[in-house]
């Protein structure tokens, strides 16, 4: 008897710790997968400035760092956070407590027939922008367009007003906010800060429309607080402005990239729309995809309707 009370009661014992043991293991797992929050810094590894506008992704959320660089996330440690921005190469970092700097290498972007030229041979500077009409003073020209859709990708022709071989220095674009019309007109505020997507292509000079990418990977710009332009600045990767001009592009991310960021924006931003002049030589196609692979570019109606076009342009160097 007293054999068997020991016996029971050592196995008793045994379970105890046991018992122990899973609680603080579990404890201890709950402990590692708590959420932290967590402000860093995004820098150039380069240049060691911080970087405005990077996109920080972690899980299920999307957040965009300020003016200073910096981001504020909630984290969980040993997982990972990815950051991406124009011109630089996708870091991710696996968070720890020591995390407080996140270093960003500059990418050599690839071009397809598109030479570097040396900048020391251009010093004069200008901006290609469409110049306004008349028709501007109508109603149909007053305002914005509507924003991008998620199956749509337009296309704003740029021509070389210089005729003669130029530096892109930067692409310029002006997103603005937009009113949503059901039973009454609501405007979205802060709808132009949404992320897009933007990229440059070659002519086809046999139909005149856009032809082959210019990066190998479309930019994500967004608009900063406080500025009317968005501008991306080529630095020291310049690209050729041929004579026969070229077409930037601008297109939407899906709907789930933009529910998953933190700004709860609906999709992509408007941008101010310009009635050009019936010479002007700015021109703007669309491309629906929801058609897929049959999808083709064809002129912007309201540009066949108005010759209106998207204020978007270049700063050049000649």
């Amino acid at each position: 008897m007293v054999s068997n009370f020991y016996r029971k009661r050592d196995i008793f014992s045994n379970i105890s710790k046991l018992v122990i043991i899973l609680f603080i293991f579990l404890c201890g797992q709950s402990i590692i997968a708590q959420e932290i929050s967590v402000t860093f810094t995004v820098k150039d590894k380069v240049s060691k400035k911080p970087i405005e506008g990077a996109l920080a992704y972690y899980m299920d959320s999307v957040s965009a760092t300020n003016d200073e660089g910096k981001v504020t996330m909630s984290l969980v440690i040993g997982n990972q956070v990815r950051i991406t921005h124009i011109g630089y190469k996708t870091a991710i970092y696996k968070f720890d407590k020591e995390l407080s700097e996140i270093y960003m290498i500059p990418e050599s972007i690839s071009m397809k027939e598109i030479v570097l030229e040396n900048k020391a041979d251009y010093t004069n500077s200008k901006t290609i922008l469409p110049k306004k009409s008349f028709g501007n003073l109508l109603p149909h020209s007053y305002g914005t367009g509507a924003p991008l859709g998620v199956n749509e990708i337009k296309a704003v022709f740029i021509p070389n007003t210089l005729h003669q071989k130029a530096i892109i220095q930067e692409i310029l674009l002006e997103p603005t906010d937009y009113l949503i019309l059901s039973d009454k007109k609501e405007k979205i505020e802060g709808g132009k800060y949404a992320p897009f997507k933007i990229n440059l292509y070659t002519v086809d000079t046999l139909y005149n429309i856009p032809d082959k990418p210019i990066f190998a990977t479309d930019f994500t710009a967004q608009l900063n607080r406080g500025e009317n332009y968005v501008k991306i600045i080529l630095k020291e990767k310049q690209a050729v402005f041929p004579e026969k001009g070229i077409f930037i592009i601008i297109s939407s991310f899906d709907k789930e990239f933009y529910r998953k960021m933190d700004n709860n924006f609906l999709g992509a931003p408007a941008f101010k729309v310009i009635d050009t002049r019936k010479k002007s030589k700015f021109k703007q196609y669309n491309k629906n995809l929801y058609w897929g692979d049959e999808a083709l570019w064809e002129l912007d109606s309201w540009y066949s309707k108005y010759n209106c076009v998207y204020n978007v342009g270049l700063k050049v160097k000649y």
